[in-house]
């Protein structure tokens, strides 16, 4: 810190913050990241050039952010509540392949061919578009994203998957509730028949 407050004031440092950008603001876009589209989409370029991990993991994580932004989003659960929620391809490592940034409902844009999951789903699409087909990568992901059409349409790639479930996303299947289970104790199990 030292060395930066040395060679400019305060005043002057925000002066040229206040005059950097990334793209030519005279272009009309609807693109809420417009900005630093350029910065992100460089980024993304260079953690794509690291070989993947044979154990991959999408999440979502929140950068906490109190100011005022229209990106700026509140998630209860998360140990930060406020701020810009990003989903992540990862490695058992924690090194990020991929990311996006949650910017509302005109993110859920699928290219020509692939399979509509539903919002959540797709962002896992989205995100595996990098991943090679029929190489053994195994997926993890939480109920957030998990559903039986995703891990249909991975499966047809080749891509193994694991994730959690929520009971209203399995159509004609009666799952025991939460205290059902609970009751019944640790490694307890339902059979459905169909």
């Amino acid at each position: 810190m030292e060395k930066i407050a040395g060679v400019m004031t305060s005043k002057a440092f925000l002066t040229m913050k206040r005059y950097l950008h990334f793209c030519d603001n005279g272009v009309a876009n609807d693109d809420r990241l417009l900005k630093i589209r350029a910065l992100i989409e460089m980024i993304k370029q260079q953690f794509k050039k690291v070989p993947l991990e044979e154990n991959l993991i999408i999440d979502e994580l929140m950068v906490p952010f109190k100011g005022r932004s229209s990106l700026k989003q509140y998630l209860p659960k998360k140990l930060h509540k406020w701020g810009y929620k990003i989903f992540v391809l990862s490695g058992n490592s924690g090194f990020a392949y991929d990311f996006e940034v949650y910017t509302g409902k005109q993110d859920n844009v699928l290219l020509e061919g692939e399979h509509d999951c539903g919002a959540s789903g797709n962002v896992v699409i989205r995100l595996t578009r990098a991943v090679p087909n029929n190489v053994g990568h195994k997926l993890f992901f939480d109920n957030y994203f998990c559903s039986p059409e995703l891990q249909i349409t991975l499966a047809h790639r080749g891509i193994l998957c694991l994730g959690t479930v929520r009971s209203n996303r399995l159509p004609n299947c009666a799952i025991m509730s939460d205290s059902e289970l609970k009751r019944k104790g640790q490694g307890a199990r339902c059979q459905t028949v169909q």
